[in-house]
C-alpha cells in the first residue's frame, strides 16, 4: 500500500463533506439518491434514477439523519463522502463536470459562479 498510499502529515484533519447517498424505502425494497456538492461550489444537486436537479442543503445533508420518528417515507443516509480541505485543489473532482454531455453541464457551469 505504500505505492498508493501518502504518509501521514501532521495537518489539521479538517474534511468537506460534498457528497451523501441516501435511501428511502424499506430494508428490501425502496430507491438511492445522490446528492453532490462539487468541491468549489456550496451549492448541493440531487440525482435519483429519473432526473437531476439542485438541491438545498437542508434536503441533501440535515433532513438525512433518521431517529426515532423515521418511517419508510423519510430519507436516511447510507453513505457520507468527505474529502480533505488541504486536498482540495490536488483534486480534479470539478474539472470532469464541464466535460458532462447535454444538459448536465449546469453542474460545471456552477462550479464556476
Amino acid at each position: 500500500l505504500d505505492e498508493v498510499c501518502e504518509p501521514p502529515d501532521e495537518s489539521p484533519a479538517n474534511y468537506r463533506l460534498f457528497a451523501t447517498l441516501a435511501h428511502r424505502g424499506s430494508i428490501d425494497a425502496g430507491t438511492f439518491t445522490f446528492y453532490l456538492s462539487p468541491l468549489r461550489s456550496d451549492r448541493w444537486y440531487k440525482f435519483d434514477r429519473h432526473n437531476f436537479a439542485r438541491a438545498d442543503k437542508q434536503e441533501a445533508v440535515d433532513q438525512l439523519f433518521g431517529g426515532p420518528n423515521c418511517s419508510d417515507d423519510d430519507s436516511l443516509a447510507v453513505m457520507l463522502f468527505y474529502v480533505k480541505k488541504c486536498k482540495v485543489s490536488r483534486l480534479d473532482c470539478d474539472g470532469g463536470a464541464l466535460q458532462l454531455p447535454g444538459n448536465l453541464d449546469i453542474i460545471g457551469n456552477a462550479c464556476n459562479s
